[in-house]
């Protein structure tokens, strides 16, 4: 082949590089813009959802047996998760179809020791017990803000239940989106609400009470 071909042929692979490369790389680049998009989402909608629950319990305006509702989003694998003042974790006992089992969150952090505490845990490492049938939830990444009221809820089986008769709450709430998918017990039982839904509540003397999440 002379060196005309050749350089012919060279061109050509490069072309064919190219179309083949860029597109590859917009493709990638479009799923990696989406899953920061979504996080940033759902970051800046766990403030929001605060400043909805601030302003609803302090507002001298609104009295008890007001309602109200806000939208909480929530990305796979996290959980927004509510501690008492006082209490070091969550435990959350889960009555499985197949064998039941306990998850313990421990508290971030960034909580105050005399103050409740509302937390979206976006990422967490999990350590699984299987002698005592426990996961042991040790949050990462999280976002947290303290509270100066009540928070409770009427039950912590919100969502698609998956493989679960119920969930039982102590020192506190959960409301996740498949929380446990990083354990090793991922595939036994949880509850996954939807990404984006409604959390309706009820205010009460010193004290918001979420009745449901739809």
């Amino acid at each position: 082949m002379n060196r005309k071909g050749m350089a012919v042929k060279f061109l050509v692979t490069i072309i064919l590089a190219i179309i083949i490369f860029v597109p590859s790389c917009m493709f990638v680049n479009k799923i990696l813009d989406a899953g920061t998009r979504s996080s940033e989402q759902a970051k800046d909608n766990f403030q929001d959802f605060v400043k909805e629950l601030n302003t609803f319990a302090k507002d001298g305006e609104r009295l008890a047996g007001t309602r109200d509702s806000a939208v909480l989003i929530l990305d796979s694998d996290t959980a927004i998760t509510y501690f008492k003042k006082t209490t070091s974790k969550v435990v959350v006992e889960v009555d499985s179809i197949g064998t039941d089992f306990s998850i313990f969150i421990d508290k971030p952090s960034a909580c105050k020791e005399d103050q409740n505490c509302l937390c979206l845990l976006r990422k967490t490492d999990f350590e699984s017990q299987y002698t005592d049938k426990q996961i042991i939830a040790k949050p990462k990444r999280f976002l947290c803000e303290n509270l100066n009221y009540d928070l409770t809820i009427d039950t912590c089986n919100n969502g698609e239940p998956v493989k679960v008769n119920s969930y039982t709450c102590k020192n506190g709430f959960l409301i996740e989106r498949h929380f446990v998918e990083a354990s090793d017990w991922s595939s036994y039982s949880y509850y996954e609400v939807k990404r984006r839904s409604t959390v309706h509540m009820l205010k009460e003397q010193n004290s918001i009470r979420i009745t449901g999440v739809s």
